[in-house]
């Protein structure tokens, strides 16, 4: 499931490029609101794996050093979200509905003193991909981890695309083979990704600086696999609004 959540705003105030914690924080309450177990089960037991993936967009933002401010005539915020399970994308559409009916009664503070004065949603309901190759554009930058140890991460990006697509393959049995129950070693195997317009970036996220990619990009597998990617996200990070791709 996939779906577009427009977010009017009180004024044309700024928002920090380490923006990931505002909208993690906005989804945590809303969720909090309209089924607080399943934000138990989703926060607070443990690692929970997310299979889903959001991408935020600032329509004629306008983007300073440290910050985007947003349009003068019309401040808005667009939230792009992508889930794979059929539970987990339900509760999170829910908890933006509510959210929805509720900011203007309980105003919820996005970034400083930023409200939001009313919310609108639109769904869409996502084809089954019939063929082994698809051509992808990032709305969000895909992060691709080597996580080593404790607070030992290392992030690789297209400039070193041996060891992109390497630990690529790794985040992506690491993510899917939960929610599949197998994920056999020849689909992993024959999935490839080949840059057409790659591009390397720097983001920053919760106070750290994370090398990833965004582009176009041909991408080649099993068809089950390829609507994996689409609908939770390409790369590792996915829940903190990294990997999210739209076919064109």
């Amino acid at each position: 499931m996939r779906f577009t959540i427009n977010m009017q705003m009180s004024k044309a105030g700024t928002i920090p490029y380490d923006y990931r914690s505002n909208v993690v924080s906005l989804l945590k309450y809303s969720l909090q609101k309209v089924n607080s177990d399943f934000y138990t089960k989703l926060y607070e037991n443990g690692n929970q794996q997310k299979w889903y993936t959001w991408s935020l967009y600032v329509p004629k933002g306008t983007f300073g050093p440290n910050e985007i401010r947003l349009n003068e005539d019309e401040p808005r915020l667009i939230l792009n979200f992508s889930c794979l399970d059929q539970q987990m994308a339900m509760n999170v559409y829910n908890a933006f509905k509510w959210l929805s009916g509720s900011v203007i009664r309980t105003p919820h503070r996005f970034s400083g003193d930023i409200l939001i004065k009313h919310l609108t949603i639109k769904k869409y309901y996502l084809t089954p991909i019939k063929t082994t190759q698809i051509v992808v554009k990032t709305l969000s930058p895909i992060a691709v981890r080597d996580h080593r140890a404790k607070n030992d991460d290392w992030y690789y990006s297209v400039n070193d695309l041996n060891h992109f697509t390497q630990i690529l393959k790794r985040n992506m049995t690491t993510k899917y083979e939960p929610y599949l129950g197998s994920l056999t070693q020849q689909m992993v195997n024959q999935f490839q990704i080949l840059p057409i317009q790659p591009k390397m970036t720097v983001v920053k996220c919760y106070n750290k600086q994370l090398e990833c990619s965004t582009g176009i990009y041909v991408l080649q597998g099993s068809q089950e696999l390829l609507e994996l990617i689409r609908d939770g996200g390409l790369g590792s990070q996915t829940g903190l609004g990294f990997g999210l791709l739209q076919i064109v």
